[in-house]
């Protein structure tokens, strides 16, 4: 395997003691020691020395990661473990199990990991005037909200409308997803090419907004490391809507505006409590966008107080078991994962879990339907 411009990051992680192994989800979820990052790196120098052979075996430990990135939280050179993973998911292609081979061949005939022609469900969820190829801004639902969350999209567009936004658009187009899934297995080529499609129809924008982190992280960051570059600004809903909300006055359950606090502060007071609602940090809008403090302010100003900790946040977030193909790969490896952030979610009492990512959403109500889940865009048109 070619991996030399990982040379460095897989020779510190060889000689590591293994300072990321509780930080790592997937590790902690199957107990092995081939699912440490650590360890999976040093397997990766292994192979590349000559020293273990490549075989179905060794190329599958490669996908025991949910690209979550919190082992980088742990690690004082700030290895980015999942980039390595992904190249090395690439060039162990021919050794992918039936699910990935399979999931790749619907996905490239497809064109969406959930289905052909899935832009046409935004044309039934959203008005046609609110669709027009020429509005200034463009807000990109994401495969995952458009198949599991409709309602994100159109709490979003009624966001809008109420807060007299009427310069974006609904990006319903054949070009649909960013090309997410294709990373996910270091499917470099098709990715690229791909990404010049999507660009193409997103370039007449000078503005796209996103529900979903990850498709925010792809067209912000990845595809400007594919040479491919968008010209208009790209930002996740909570950034955007923490923008617009700045001057926008709630009440709270006791009457007060909630411009007589300072948002994020707690008002001296009494006033009725509402339920125990805590924020869940989402890997990709925490971890690898570093927007942590827009999504608190929303919810601050929203509910006239702060939502409620869970001791893992900010970014020490523990994933909610969606990322990197696992929940495809290995269920209940994912399942696991979810179990173990929703608990700590119901020890401390909590009535509503919020967040802004339809992935998390998704994996959250998957392992509980009964689990309260809302979206930040949920709560936010509750109190418009």
């Amino acid at each position: 395997m070619n991996l030399d411009r990982f040379k460095k990051e897989i020779s510190y992680c060889t000689y590591c003691p293994k300072l990321c192994r509780f930080a790592c989800p997937v590790a902690e979820a199957e107990r092995k020691e081939t699912s440490i990052p650590q360890v999976r790196q040093e397997i990766l120098h292994l192979v590349r020395a000559g020293r273990l052979p490549l075989t179905p075996e060794i190329a599958e430990t490669f996908h025991h990661c949910a690209f979550c990135l919190h082992c980088r939280t742990y690690c004082q050179h700030l290895i980015e473990v999942p980039a390595v993973m992904e190249e090395a998911r690439g060039q162990a292609a021919d050794y992918r199990g039936e699910k990935a081979r399979n999931f790749l061949s619907r996905y490239n005939a497809d064109g969406t990991p959930f289905g052909p022609r899935l832009n046409e469900r935004i044309n039934e969820l959203i008005r046609a005037e609110k669709r027009v190829p020429e509005a200034q801004a463009v807000y990109l639902a994401g495969c995952t909200a458009t198949k599991y969350r409709p309602g994100n999209i159109t709490d979003t567009e009624k966001v809008f409308s109420r807060l007299g936004i009427d310069y974006v658009g609904f990006y319903a187009e054949e070009e649909f997803c960013c090309g997410m899934p294709l990373l996910n297995f270091g499917e470099y080529e098709a990715f690229k090419a791909r990404a010049g499609k999507v660009a193409k129809k997103l370039s007449r924008y000078k503005l796209i907004l996103s529900g979903c982190p990850a498709c925010v992280y792809v067209l912000k960051v990845r595809y400007e490391q594919f040479g491919i570059r968008i010209p208009g600004k790209v930002q996740h809903i909570t950034e955007f809507l923490d923008e617009k909300l700045g001057s926008w006055e709630a009440r709270t359950p006791g009457g007060q505006k909630t411009s007589e606090f300072e948002a994020g502060s707690v008002p001296a007071s009494p006033r009725p409590r509402l339920p125990a609602i805590f924020y869940h940090d989402p890997c990709y809008l925490g971890r690898y966008l570093g927007v942590f403090d827009p999504p608190r302010k929303i919810l601050a100003r929203v509910l006239g107080e702060p939502a409620g900790e869970l001791f893992w946040s900010r970014q020490d977030s523990i994933c909610c078991g969606g990322g990197g193909a696992v929940p495809l790969l290995f269920p209940e490896t994912a399942r696991k994962i979810t179990a173990r952030r929703l608990e700590e979610f119901g020890r401390k009492g909590g009535q509503l879990l919020v967040t802004s990512c339809p992935f998390c959403e998704r994996n959250f109500q998957r392992q509980d339907p009964n689990i309260p889940v809302k979206d930040i865009v949920n709560i936010v048109l509750e109190k418009l």
